[in-house]
């Protein structure tokens, strides 16, 4: 039994890598789908997300569905997580596309400890090492707060919202795929309405753009469905201080991205907090080998 559970964090802890590994990428897409305003690409997401899990479900037919909604513990964890990941699409998507990558990676540098945070809220225990690993993290990221010269109250929003989601996917009851449609369920009647209405009135694709790009708007629900699905089932199996600090993943890649690659500004006070927090994620790091080793140990005797 403890070798099945072993396996199955080592399978969540790499799903929820997958996962920030594919989000840290993002920013490139979202360049890409910049034509479309963000509330625009939000609806988009929501209605195409729900078209493909639609499709993946099809064969658990209608009475599955409605055995998802049927408890009000059910409608109530997929509301609130519908409402929070839409919030947090709409926010990193109009960062991205307003060059404002570097401050939307702060908001992700934040979360891990934000996420933290409600682990210990939960009952759950850190390691001295693993303290010692998020006061590197935590010194990081005031760092940054100082090179960007002001309250970071964007980056903060951001966080909150998707630290509230990582705890409402801890606190489901649903595994990944059940929980990730019938949040977008719960949203989608808002998202199509607002897509009709923009259409109607001009502010959509028709119009606008040409209609192949209606073609690239559905790719919106692969994109956000698959690391989406991924994260859930990665957060159901390890603990949240695990997740804290997988999540470390995806802003350092959009950082680089929006370096490298958008060439925003990267003063050297960023670059030294960034060097703090990875301190921090070797230490975590190093901490989760050798418990690793430990229980594979204790398994052999």
């Amino acid at each position: 039994m403890k070798r099945d559970t072993n396996n199955e964090n080592r399978a969540g802890l790499i799903a929820a890598v997958l996962a920030q590994t594919l989000w840290g990428l993002l920013p490139v897409y979202w360049k890409w789908m910049a034509d479309l305003a963000p509330y625009q690409i939000l609806v988009h997401r929501v209605v195409w997300s729900f078209v493909f899990l639609q499709i993946v479900l099809f064969t658990r037919g209608k009475n599955h569905v409605r055995a998802l909604l049927r408890d009000p513990t059910h409608r109530k964890t997929s509301l609130a997580g519908g409402v929070l990941v839409s919030i947090n699409w709409l926010l990193y998507i109009w960062s991205v596309n307003t060059g404002r990558i570097l401050e939307a990676s702060l908001g992700y540098y934040i979360m891990p400890l934000l996420t933290g945070a409600f682990g210990l809220l939960l009952g759950e225990t850190f390691s001295r090492r693993q303290g010692i690993a998020f006061g590197f993290a935590a010194v990081g990221v005031l760092v940054q707060m100082v090179a960007l010269g002001r309250f970071p109250v964007f980056a903060l929003i951001l966080a909150l919202v998707f630290a509230g989601y990582t705890v409402v996917k801890k606190k489901s009851p649903l595994n990944a795929m059940d929980s990730l449609y019938a949040e977008t369920l719960c949203v989608l009647p808002f998202a199509l309405l607002y897509l009709v209405y923009g259409e109607w009135h001009g502010s959509g694709i028709t119009g606008n753009l040409p209609q192949a790009y209606w073609l690239r708007a559905a790719t919106t629900g692969v994109i956000t469905a698959v690391p989406l699905l991924l994260y859930g089932y990665g957060v159901q199996r390890i603990p949240l201080r695990v997740t804290a600090f997988a999540q470390y993943l995806n802003p350092t890649i959009s950082l680089l991205l929006g370096v490298l690659l958008y060439k925003e500004t990267f003063s050297t006070l960023r670059f030294v907090s960034f060097l703090i927090i990875w301190i921090g994620v070797v230490l975590f790091t190093a901490d989760r080998l050798q418990s690793g080793r430990a229980a594979r140990r204790r398994l052999r005797e």
